[in-house]
């Protein structure tokens, strides 16, 4: 499936998911939900686009990680939110930078409906030109921006 197609089947889950279900949260983008006034850090993470498409390409146990739907007072009102566990050292997630326990809210501005769209999203995130994910470390949110060279 060419890099075009990808973003295409992304981009039309999140509006069928927009269109079928604003009440379940889906589609909908983290500015419309997130709390007024909460700070965000952000972090740039430059990642070997190179070494990323390798770790894609290749599979296995370096492109898995569990998503584990967290329950919280925000999935209540709609808001889906994923903790990871299982990131290895090398994997596509550790290229990210993303840690065992960080709690995935949304990727690009858009809540996560699910672990599918996730998975479609990070195959094709090294073609976007602002790509970033956010996330909640240690209690804290955060927005980690993406350089891919």
């Amino acid at each position: 499936m060419s890099q075009k197609s990808k973003l295409f089947l992304f981009l039309l889950i999140l509006l069928c998911s927009a269109c079928s279900s604003t009440q379940s949260g889906e589609g909908l983008k983290i500015d419309q939900v997130r709390p007024k006034g909460e700070s965000i850090q952000e972090e740039l993470v430059e990642v070997d686009k190179k070494m990323y498409q390798q770790v894609i390409h290749g599979g296995g146990s370096y492109t898995k990680a569990r998503m584990v739907e967290v329950f919280t007072r925000e999935s209540q009102n709609g808001v889906k939110e994923y903790r990871l566990f299982g990131i290895q050292p090398g994997s596509l997630y550790d290229l990210l930078g993303l840690r065992n326990v960080d709690i995935l809210v949304a990727a690009n501005g858009y809540i996560v409906p699910e672990q599918g769209v996730f998975w479609t999203y990070l195959q094709i995130i090294p073609n976007q030109k602002d790509a970033f994910i956010e996330i909640k470390r240690a209690g804290k949110s955060m927005i980690l921006r993406y350089k891919f060279k």
